[in-house]
Parts: C-alpha cells; structure tokens; sequence
C-alpha cells in the first residue's frame, strides 16, 4: 500500500512540475465530464480537446471540480516536444495539489519500508518519459496483447499493454507499457495501432502515452 501512494502521488508531483515550468499553453474544449469513482470520490473525469500547430489532440485527466460541462473552456499546458503530455492549468500549478501529493506521499513512506526503493524506481521511470517527451521520435506500434499484472492494488488487478513496433534501426520490437487507467483498458485490443515514443539516442528506450489517449472514444 506504501508503495501505490508513494508512486501514484510522488508521480503526479514530477508531471506536473514539469508541465507548469516547460509547459506551452493551450485553450481546450471539454467534450465530456463523468464521475471519478463514484459520489464518495470527489472530483470527475475531464476529457477535452486541443489544438497544437493545427492539429486536434484527445485527452483525459482526473480533475478537483465536477463542475465542468461540455463544450466550456479549459485553460492546458502541454509538453513542448510531446503534445500528448498535457494538463489542466489549475490542477498542474495549484499549491493545494502539490501539497496535497507531498503530505500522501510522505504517508506512503511511512506506511511501507519499501517505499523508497519503489520511489527510486519511479523517479528513473519519470526521468526516462522526460527525456521521451523531450526528444522522443514517433513510431507505429501495433497492440499485441493486453495483459493483467500478477498482483492487485486493492479488489482491482491492473491491466497493461504488450505492443509492438519497428523503431529508428529498423529492428521490431516488443515492450510493456504501464499501467492501463482502468476505463481505458476496453479501448484497447489486439492488432489495433497506437503511437510510440522511442529514444533515437537509446533505441532500447519507448514508451506508450496510455494516459493522454489520442484516439476516438
């Protein structure tokens, strides 16, 4: 459990510093507003449109206010080198968030002693999206399957996808993603393409925005 908060919360820290200070702005349209996880969890599901040098992106972020309505607009911020990395202004910038995801995540080293290898981790993993976002090239991927981890995270078991592509070398390639936002998981199925992110520097190096899809829902 320590370790689900260190990485969900200290996650949310790294992205969106790192939106708020490299960010581009952007004015996006909400399409769609829907509950989080039921009326005890606060909040909505906020998907919304946005243009970026006249093309039209998706995406999705869990948002404080269930007061959004479809069609209203939001003021984003977008990573300059990937597009699909993207947040709503006042949930990227707020004190109150980034303080909220401080004090959890200090519970979550509190509560496991292997919190911090688990943060090491992640902090790695935050910095490779970084260097992705940064100068990532895009590559076709095809999905292959769509896998569920050998644990689960509460009563829920997560999903990820195993997705294939042929990257800068013209070598083909298999990776794992992350973790699937569970709504999302039915989006995704066997043959369907998808975006990679690969490193030209470290052909190794990909990755799947499976976050921000950019994609008909």
């Amino acid at each position: 459990m320590g370790v689900v908060f260190v990485v969900f919360f200290w996650s949310r820290i790294a992205t969106n510093l790192y939106l708020s200070t490299t960010g581009e702005p952007a004015t996006a349209v909400v399409t769609r507003a829907s509950e989080y996880i039921g009326n005890n969890i606060p909040g909505a599901m906020l998907y919304f449109t946005y243009e970026v040098n006249g093309k039209t992106l998706k995406a999705k972020q869990h948002v404080r206010s269930s007061a959004y309505r479809e069609g209203e607009a939001v003021d984003v911020v977008y990573a300059p080198g990937y597009p699909a990395l993207v947040g709503v202004r006042s949930e990227v910038t707020g004190s109150r968030q980034r303080r909220d995801a401080v004090v959890m995540g200090g519970i979550g080293l509190v509560l496991s002693a292997i919190g911090i290898p688990g943060l090491i981790r992640w902090v790695r993993r935050a910095c490779t999206l970084k260097t992705l976002a940064e100068r990532g090239v895009s590559r076709e991927g095809t999905v292959e399957r769509v896998l569920e981890r050998p644990y689960k995270l509460g009563s829920v078991t997560p999903l990820y996808l195993e997705y294939a592509f042929t990257g800068t070398d013209g070598q083909r390639r298999v990776s794992a993603s992350d973790d699937l936002p569970r709504e999302a998981a039915a989006d995704y199925k066997a043959g369907e393409r998808l975006t990679v992110l690969q490193d030209p520097g470290n052909p190794e190096t990909n990755a799947v925005d499976v976050w921000n899809i950019l994609r008909d829902r």
